[in-house]
């Protein structure tokens, strides 16, 4: 009966959010609509119901709620008298994949996953990049018996060894209502999936859009979540779903998989029924005046492709699934030498970036880490020049912008951040500017060169002054790999300017990015020129070098290295990623013979 099931529905969210002592605080509701047409499941969500229909609120992540995901994540449901649908979204720089055979555990790469629960079981899907699956039917153990699981061969105990038991999780979180019996080998009849991938799946080297991920539910399939409701549903009914990704982060040789749910759970655990998202199911078909989800808006679909298409897994018709791949046509070469133009224009240096010489400079390759592998956020940056100095810009995509030094200190290095470093005869110079505009300077001099030179016996890097710390080499150990840092150095005349599009520090937002603009006066950098102009190059040493006012001339080059350092803030654990322009031997950019030649040109920006 109608009434009884909407009854049993509204009961039902009080018991399992309260029985257990779990809150119903921030439960999400949405209403799935009737599709208006036919659905193909191609993995495309390409249908007119698709485009109509009212997309999740951004994934939140799945132990902390309010947090959004790092990369977009949404979902949609509807539904017509065979199938239940879900369509995921899911932006991905970098899509990975490598598990093939089906019921692997796909949950220990990168997938997303849908949880549908009755009152004393549930069932588990998984889906990854390449089409592949996993399903589990769980039983609570309290209710084997008294549901009748036990009088269904498929939920048969005795004889098999596809049985395991799940209890708590790996964080040491167990559910209060106790162990379930996990069958491995449970199939979903009927089940229809597909995928669709806007990029190329494992090669890190290019730049992916992401993926769309299509399922069709057959009603006749969860007959034994139904507990009593009308299958397919009807008005009113009311569903308790879940549906996450999980998405290995691997950066800066840390390696981390933070879980992103369309309903936070508090705790990194999906198997928590009890907050699983409300999905009130509507007669009204899609496009109707009166859809909501709660927290939602629609959003674009993510864009044309061109594309093949590669057979990837079998879906529960008999029929093959089909992922679809894009190999980007620009392959950016490794730049070795950057053409550096001058500009006519006066420089505000103010962060915009938004003088005629940006909009023509070359901009570089997107940044990459010392393996080759594109940067998870993108990352590009561009100079200029003129009589006064050099200029360089950055543009930094950045979801989660960390930054809490707003003075100049050398704990700048701790915020993301980004860095130049520029090497001369015997010394290289290092700038660090956060999202604040907070500054970080270093100079190192290399002892040999300290004690040969004579240009470095000046008030500036007196050793008795300032007793710089001693910094070595990575591989020796021998005067020749030690340095002088000298921490308490400034350079005369630098000028940095940063705009930030977001809020640093706040977790609970998404963030765009931040461009940073700076002015390296020629003045400040003499003691690195290497004879660069005449005037220096005619015996200009000691204190006379900072009064040169000299300009550099189209020809000269100099060695720089441009460099970003992203703080990475996912599952309690912290650390920084290192992308640079250039290729580096190591992850330490404190090696001259790999920075980026720059060569001054005539021509104008």
């Amino acid at each position: 009966m109608p009434g009884a099931s909407r009854d049993w529905n509204t009961l039902e969210i009080k018991r399992m959010t309260s029985d257990w002592g779990y809150s119903e605080e921030g439960l999400k509701h949405y209403t799935a609509c009737r599709t208006i047409g036919p659905i193909v499941v191609d993995g495309r969500l390409d249908e007119p119901s698709w485009q109509h229909a009212v997309r999740s609120p951004r994934f939140e992540d799945l132990e902390e709620p309010d947090r959004p995901a790092l990369f977009d994540t949404r979902a949609a449901v509807l539904w017509d008298d065979d199938y239940l649908y879900v369509g995921f979204w899911v932006e991905d720089p970098d899509v990975r994949a490598t598990y093939t055979e089906r019921d692997s555990m796909i949950c220990e790469e990168n997938d997303v996953e849908v949880f549908i629960t009755g009152k004393d079981s549930y069932y588990e899907f998984e889906l990854n990049p390449l089409g592949t699956i996993m399903e589990r039917f769980y039983v609570w153990q309290n209710a084997y018996v008294e549901g009748g699981f036990d009088a269904h061969p498929e939920f048969d105990l005795q004889g098999t060894d596809l049985v395991d038991t799940l209890g708590g999780i790996k964080t040491g979180h167990a559910h209060p209502r106790g162990r379930r019996w996990a069958f491995r080998q449970w199939d979903l009849p009927g089940l229809k999936w597909a995928v669709h991938v806007d990029g190329t799946i494992n090669d890190p080297t290019d730049r992916d859009r992401g993926w769309t991920a299509e399922i069709a539910f057959p009603w006749q399939g969860l007959k034994h979540l139904a507990d009593g409701r009308s299958l397919p549903a009807r008005e009113g009914d009311v569903w308790r779903m879940d549906f996450s990704r999980f998405h290995w982060i691997d950066e800066g040789g840390f390696r981390t998989c933070p879980g992103w749910a369309w309903n936070s759970h508090g705790i990194y655990d999906s198997h928590i029924p009890d907050r699983f998202s409300v999905i009130h199911f509507s007669e009204k078909a899609v496009g109707g005046s009166e859809r909501r989800a709660t927290g939602g808006e629609p959003e674009a679909t993510s864009g044309e492709t061109s594309s093949h298409e590669a057979q990837a897994g079998v879906i529960g018709s008999g029929h093959p699934t089909t992922v679809t791949r894009t190999r980007q046509a620009e392959q950016a070469e490794q730049t070795l030498r950057y053409r550096c133009k001058r500009t006519r224009d006066d420089l505000v240096v103010d962060g915009d970036l938004a003088e005629e010489t940006w909009a023509l400079a070359e901009r570089s390759a997107l940044f990459s880490d010392h393996t080759g592998a594109r940067a998870l956020f993108d990352t590009t940056a561009a100079m200029a020049w003129d009589d006064q100095g050099l200029y360089i810009g950055f543009w930094l995509e950045d979801r989660d912008i960390q930054a809490t030094q707003a003075k100049p200190a050398h704990e700048v290095r701790e915020d993301s951040h980004v860095g130049v470093l520029i090497t001369g005869p015997g010394a290289y110079y290092d700038l660090a500017v956060n999202p604040l505009g907070a500054t970080s300077e270093m100079c190192y001099i290399w002892k040999e060169a300290y004690r040969d030179d004579d240009r470095f016996h000046v008030p500036e890097f007196d050793l008795a002054v300032h007793r710089p710390e001693v910094l070595g080499g990575h591989t020796r150990t021998d005067i020749s790999a030690m340095r002088w840092a000298f921490s308490d150095w400034r350079m005369p005349g630098l000028r940095a300017g940063v705009r930030v599009d977001g809020e640093p520090g706040r977790r609970h937002r998404v963030d765009r990015g931040w461009t940073v603009e700076l002015a390296l006066p020629w003045a400040g950098l003499k003691w690195l020129a290497d004879g660069q102009d005449a005037e220096l190059a005619d015996g200009q040493v000691g204190g006379q070098i900072y009064e040169q006012t000299a300009a550099p001339v189209p020809g000269d080059i100099w060695r720089i290295s441009l460099v970003r350092r992203q703080v990475i803030d996912q599952r309690g654990q912290r650390w920084q990623a290192t992308w640079t322009w250039q290729p580096l031997v190591l992850v330490d950019g404190r090696m001259p013979e790999t920075h980026l030649e720059l060569e001054l040109v005539s021509s104008g920006a």
